[in-house]
């Protein structure tokens, strides 16, 4: 339950209405709220404010009103079409699955709340000013609520011609990118919380793989969507109160039609039957959507950089430098996943009982999916297969297994190829030596690993 609360809330956080829903409701009770204040105030004969706020008459006050929740309302529209404009210059040029970043930016969300708030504030007070007759009862301490709500909707509006313009620039789309990569790695290669890999402490049940083939019930999709996320702890809940071993068919970021199996599922020690309040269980788990995100899905985090560097190579743009500071970001989470690409996939329940078998994504296809493209669209370009050449160095010295040197032994000899193109032999001659020294590092122990004797 609390990890389907929050992946709700994950969802309503990442909408464009949240923010500003909530700040326009706090601006409705503020006013509410601050003209009881008043009222309160005015029938003791008493004021929080200097006597220069005694000068509002109950005309004066409803033209200031007017006039500021007018000007709210269309800062709010012109500041809603910029954003619009940002949003299809960036679709254009990084490419519409990036959008979903732009969506979920906080600050854009927090000046359409400010000056949506500012402007129903005054709406509300403007109406509630009607029970004011005199000079005497005219709300003072809400009407200074209004002008610092305006005061301060001007210092938004200063924050957001400087925001909308640094939002859009490449460096910053890289760096809100790195960070969604860096918490999608973190998910992957640890808790959080003791950065141990998970499930690591969990040797896999001989024997089990068969009976899962032989006997396993099958877990089907209801209906069809992309896994968004695999809620874990739920798994082993229910497996552990059925005394079941679970075994996940379907990785998040992966699409399902309808009837797919997302799982399978056998008991632990004995044959018993299987009942469908049981799979019901097993297969509330899987959150399905209509796209793929970022929160364990880690081959779409890396593909998001990948399309902004093969965006930035594509003839009509032609920047190799966005390119390579894609490739270095890919080569960080890559080195991390490299470190720890022996983790186990068995996840146990409280009592260490192994119950759920989480297959991690596969090194090799996560390399494949960050530096297959960068580098046939880099071909021919010296700078750009060079700086892949040094982020696999960077990988080859952190590669925990045989498989992922493997790997970067593969990727290594394929960006010798592509440098054998190249029309400049110094050129050439930087790619061999950049190979070499991949395969010196694949050679040393990985970090963390005793060398011989």
């Amino acid at each position: 339950m609390k990890a389907w609360i929050l992946h709700l809330w994950r969802q309503v956080r990442a909408s464009y209405w949240f923010v500003p829903a909530v700040m326009t409701a706090g601006a409705a009770a503020l006013s509410l709220g601050a003209v009881q204040v008043d009222r309160w105030l005015h029938a003791r004969d008493q004021s929080l404010l200097p006597q220069s706020f005694s000068t509002f008459d109950a005309e004066s006050a409803r033209a200031f009103l007017t006039t500021v929740a007018g000007s709210m309302i269309t800062v709010a529209g012109v500041t809603f079409s910029i954003t619009m404009v940002a949003l299809t210059l960036a679709s254009s040029q990084f490419g519409p699955r990036l959008l979903g970043n732009f969506m979920r930016d906080r600050g854009n969300q927090m000046v359409l709340g400010t000056f949506l708030a500012t402007f129903l504030y005054n709406l509300l007070l403007l109406r509630l000013l009607r029970g004011f007759a005199t000079t005497e009862a005219v709300p003072e301490t809400a009407l200074a609520l209004a002008l610092l709500l305006t005061l301060g909707s001007l210092g938004v509006l200063i924050y957001f011609f400087h925001h909308a313009a640094v939002s859009i620039q490449v460096g910053t789309v890289i760096a809100n990118v790195s960070r969604s990569l860096d918490k999608t790695v973190e998910r992957l290669v640890g808790d959080g919380e003791d950065g141990e890999p998970e499930g690591a402490a969990v040797p896999p049940p001989a024997g089990l793989a068969e009976r899962f083939d032989r006997e396993g019930v099958v877990v089907p999709s209801s209906r069809r969507g992309y896994v968004e996320e695999i809620d874990v702890e739920r798994l082993l809940d229910a497996a552990a109160q059925a005394d079941l071993v679970v075994r996940v068919e379907c990785l998040p970021g992966r699409f399902v039609v309808e009837r797919k199996p997302l799982a399978r599922v056998v008991p632990r020690l004995v044959a018993q039957p299987i009942d469908q309040r049981q799979v019901r269980r097993i297969r509330d788990a899987f959150f399905l959507g209509d796209r793929r995100t970022t929160g364990q899905d880690a081959e779409f985090a890396l593909e998001q950089l990948v399309e902004l560097a093969v965006r930035a190579l594509s003839p009509g743009i032609n920047d190799p430098f966005t390119a390579i500071q894609c490739i270095d970001v890919l080569g960080d989470a890559l080195a991390r996943l490299a470190a720890h690409a022996d983790r186990r996939p068995w996840h146990a329940d409280a009592e260490g009982r192994p119950r759920v078998e989480l297959p991690a994504p596969g090194f090799g296809d996560l390399l494949d999916s960050a530096f297959h493209q960068i580098r046939q669209n880099a071909r021919g370009t010296a700078s750009v297969t060079l700086r892949l050449l040094e982020r696999l160095i960077d990988v080859a010295e952190r590669a925990a297994t045989g498989g992922a040197r493997a790997a970067v032994h593969r990727h290594a000899d394929m960006l010798r190829r592509s440098g054998e193109s190249l029309p400049e032999p110094d050129d050439r001659a930087d790619v061999e030596r950049r190979y070499r020294e991949v395969i010196a590092a694949l050679e040393r122990p990985a970090e963390g690993e005793a060398g011989p004797g």
